[in-house]
């Protein structure tokens, strides 16, 4: 297949800033009618200021499901952080209402917006260092809060908090929701009350009976340790939950952050570790499992290097049978040897799609970042088919450090992005690629 790289049409309308064009893939697998629009938000800060502010970090977050956006900002109003949902009408991405989704109990601080999940009417949102409900002494312990669409408004409807929280635990830097199951790491969780294993982390999910969300069940590694940070990063989809730990050092401890992804699987309503994933090929520093996405029973996990100069990789695993076998090694197809893309730093999958983010890939400026896409031929076998980019991109925006993918659309966030003449540092943007 002919890889094509996207470089869109700057077409400037009032309240948004549209990238545009028709790119049409020659394969026949792909569907040939398809074209790419680009939209380009500038979202108000919660005090609709007419422009985004430096620091705010808008497309630190990002999910699609359907019809609906969400994208984080967890630096607005000093780390207090903000969610922007958008929904799409007639082909269009419009600001939902309200237009900014913010913690009923928000302090400065919190990071409310580092992570989101989008699922049907219900939205999932981290804030890893909210330190719980004002005067609370409990620092960064972190708290998730569900909001729920109702008839086209969206509402808080609980705050979920661990049982056991404790100071510093960042519960809630990673989370998924899939139908009644959400699941929320707390990477630098000791691994329980009196546990010594500092930073080894955790994973909590939680259950909708009824309308009412409440903690089911607490995954911990079988072998946990200091360090690893299991729930770095963490998906479910139906019966099934992966969880990541990026800084496993591997079965014998013999090789530093090398990662690995735990498997476990809902039998019974009991949730039970089945298998460890750890692809062949790993060595140190490839952290293996920092990124985690889910559609059935498919999943693509990253591995960005830290420490070293490798552009970074993503494996495809498939459930065959209740087994998880590795089905492709998803590599960038524009980096240049010896430089540090940080390829796999965010992925998402959606049917056949796959998308990579690259933070630090090469677009049409270097290091202002990329996501890549790649299609699932009906052999397993995975091509890449496009390269997207900002083309109004600059060094350091760190464009694909999110990516989302949601049917024939694509939502990546460029949070390091510094604002219209660049006057305000880190305010960040985010692109809708249909």
């Amino acid at each position: 297949m002919k890889k094509n790289i996207i470089v869109p049409v700057l077409i400037v309308l009032i309240g948004s800033l549209t990238f545009s064009c028709s790119n049409f893939l020659s394969d026949s697998l792909i569907d040939p009618s398809l074209n790419r629009v680009w939209y380009s938000f500038f979202p108000s800060d919660p005090v609709a200021s007419p422009s985004a502010q430096s620091n705010d970090l808008t497309g630190v977050s990002v999910a699609l499901s359907g019809q609906r956006a969400l994208v984080g900002a967890s630096g607005v109003l000093t780390d207090s952080g903000a969610v922007y949902p958008y929904e799409s009408i007639g082909g269009i991405w419009e600001k939902a209402s309200p237009e900014v989704l913010r913690a009923n109990d928000a302090q400065d601080g919190d990071n409310f917006g580092i992570s989101v999940s989008l699922d049907g009417d219900f939205a999932l949102i981290g804030a890893n260092l909210d330190d719980g409900v004002a005067g609370d002494p409990t620092d960064n312990f972190g708290s998730v809060y569900m909001f729920k669409n109702n008839a086209g408004i969206w509402t808080q409807q609980d705050i979920l908090r661990a049982d056991e929280a404790q100071a510093g635990d960042n519960f809630g830097n990673s989370v998924s929701l899939d139908g009644d199951y959400a699941i929320i790491g707390a990477c630098k969780e000791k691994g329980g009350s009196g546990d010594p294993n500092n930073g080894a982390g955790s994973a909590y999910i939680f259950k909708n009976n009824a309308g009412i969300w409440s903690q089911d069940a607490v995954l911990r590694a079988s072998d946990k340790d200091n360090g690893d940070q299991f729930g770095i990063s963490a998906a479910v989809s139906g019966d099934y939950a992966l969880i990541g730990a990026w800084r496993y050092d591997g079965p014998s401890d013999s090789i530093s952050n090398s990662g690995a992804v735990y498997v476990f699987h809902n039998t019974g309503g009991i949730w039970v570790e089945e298998d460890i994933l750890i692809p062949d090929d790993l060595v140190a520093k490839d952290r293996f499992g920092g990124s985690i996405a889910m559609d059935g029973s498919l999943a693509v996990i990253g591995s960005e290097p830290g420490g070293v100069v490798k552009p970074g990789s993503a494996y495809v695993y498939r459930n065959n049978g209740g087994t998880w076998v590795q089905e492709a090694k998803l590599l960038p197809e524009t980096s240049v040897p010896g430089e540090e893309d940080l390829f796999g730093g965010s992925v998402s999958i959606s049917g056949r799609y796959a998308v990579i983010g690259a933070a630090k890939g090469d677009g049409l400026v270097p290091d202002s970042g990329t996501a890549s896409v790649f299609f699932r031929n009906d052999d397993g076998s995975w091509i890449g088919t496009d390269t997207l980019q900002a083309d109004d991109g600059q060094a350091n925006d760190s464009f694909g450090l999110a990516v989302a993918v949601s049917g024939y659309t694509v939502l990546v966030g460029a949070p390091e992005e510094d604002g219209a003449g660049n006057l305000e540092p880190d305010a960040g943007k985010f692109y809708f690629f249909n």
